[in-house]
């Protein structure tokens, strides 16, 4: 696709099409140790995932999907709880009810705010890597605002460091939404042991990390063909002046 091309051309030379088609392919025979005895190979070489964007959007990934990311999700939806608590207690006229959310609201704000903090680094490296990836013809002393091509640029390298990110999750989200789905039927329903599953995979589990890395990636590249689509919904949210 065009994307594909973009993608080539201007964040790396020496990435091909058949390249980053072929970045699936390549990452499997890693996994299943098919190299030349250094970890590496020629077609890992000459990856889109050895990109500085995409490595820093994987840090930021990885950060955002950890304890500092977790942590400052969980203090925003607290906040925004306690928000509403703290409506219903202004709205009934019970001060010690506001009080008491004023306080909460506060923890919670500042917890998230400190998490923010430590996330400002990883966020500074991936918007500091977009920039270096923009077209040269832009002025040194003109403002930075992404195009939607650079902002595909983002989408792309998203979609290359993600899967890395997304695979471990998958089978932890399925038994998850099958817990979910067993709670909400009455004891004699539930007909799925969810215990006995979860040992019965254990002796798989390598396996079950193959694949779910090869569906992590491959959903990941078939994405790719619609990056131009998905830049221009994110350009439209994007707060690029900040």
């Amino acid at each position: 696709s065009r994307s594909m091309r973009v993608w080539g051309r201007r964040l790396d030379p020496r990435v091909s099409r058949s390249a980053w088609t072929a970045m699936g392919e390549s990452s499997h025979a890693a996994v299943a140790g098919h190299d030349d005895g250094s970890g590496a190979t020629s077609a890992d070489d000459e990856s889109p995932r050895h990109h500085p964007l995409v490595h820093a959007m994987k840090d930021f990934l990885v950060a955002t999907k950890g304890g500092a990311g977790q942590q400052l999700r969980h203090a925003v939806e607290d906040a925004a709880h306690i928000v509403v608590s703290l409506n219903s207690a202004t709205a009934e006229g019970c001060p010690e009810a506001v009080a008491d959310c004023h306080a909460s609201l506060d923890q919670r704000l500042g917890m998230a705010e400190t998490r923010a903090g430590e996330l400002q680094p990883c966020v500074q490296a991936l918007w500091s890597a977009a920039v270096a990836s923009c077209s040269s013809s832009r002025r040194a002393d003109e403002e930075v605002r992404l195009t939607r091509e650079e902002v595909e640029e983002l989408v792309l390298a998203y979609l290359v460091a993600y899967p890395d990110v997304l695979a471990p999750s998958l089978l932890k989200k399925l038994v998850q939404q099958l817990a979910l789905g067993q709670s909400f039927m009455t004891s004699d329903d539930q007909h799925l042991d969810l215990s006995a599953l979860t040992h019965g995979l254990h002796p798989h589990v390598m396996v079950v990390a193959i694949a779910s890395r090869a569906a992590a990636r491959r959903a990941c590249e078939l994405l790719q063909g619609r990056s131009e689509s998905i830049a221009a919904k994110m350009l439209l949210a994007l707060d690029d002046d900040r």
